[in-house]
């Protein structure tokens, strides 16, 4: 799970979306400091950490029906005093033209008065952020790069596919920022993997196949999916 795109994890937002949802280009930075929920009804956005000497760290992505920026949204002025003791910022960024519907606090304790669906919703999927998180930090801590690549591509398996292939959805460079590793780092870790006869992929294909797959699982820690 550590490496999980979230999607449709606040589908059940999508039923309360009132009027036309508002086009966001890509590259649109949303900051951490606005009282503002967004449902995704449509694109892809990624939550990065920024620290103070400008560095970035790409957390998670997010795509269709899923909320964001809910945690500004219930903070309270000495909560968020406490929050903002360290150095790090967070931003969401739009990967792709995304189209969202904003809510307001006002209009989440509305509908969530009329709705209690919808609150106990989001308190499932911000669990979930925060055992990915936890996932991910693990990772990056204790594993090898190698286990880090086979969990990314574990979850981004080609249902039914014959050989298993597995998609790589981000670029090089967006890939091996997610994984906590250099670029060249990440290219080296795959080509070692491909000698070895673990998969195989071209460098500018988007999918990667399986050779190994029983040893493909057990670097990723991970069980093969069900036939």
């Amino acid at each position: 799970m550590s490496f999980t795109e979230l999607v449709k994890h606040n589908e059940c937002w999508r039923d309360v979306v009132a009027g036309r949802p508002r086009q966001w280009k890509k590259g649109y930075k949303f900051a951490d400091d606005t009282a503002r929920m967004y449902f995704l009804v449509s694109g892809r956005v990624r939550l990065v950490a920024l620290a103070a000497d400008g560095g970035e760290k790409t957390l998670w992505y997010l795509g269709d029906g899923c909320c964001f920026n809910e945690t500004p949204l219930f903070e309270d002025n000495q909560e968020k005093n406490l929050i903002r003791t360290g150095d790090a910022r967070f931003y969401h960024e739009c990967m792709e033209n995304c189209y969202l519907h904003t809510f307001t606090m006002q209009d989440v304790k509305m509908l969530g008065k009329e709705r209690p669906e919808l609150l106990l919703n989001l308190c499932q999927s911000y669990a979930t952020k925060v055992t990915l998180l936890s996932q991910h930090l693990v990772s990056l801590s204790l594993e090898s790069q190698l286990t880090r690549v086979c969990k990314y591509l574990a979850s981004r398996l080609v249902p039914g596919s014959v050989p298993l292939r597995a998609r790589r959805d981000l670029s090089y460079r967006e890939m091996a920022d997610l994984l906590g590793m250099h670029r060249i780092s990440l290219y080296k870790v795959m080509r070692q993997a491909q000698d070895q006869g673990l998969w195989d992929f071209d460098k500018n294909s988007d999918e990667i196949v399986i050779l190994q797959p029983a040893v493909f699982f057990e670097e990723a820690h991970t069980m093969p999916p069900l036939a």
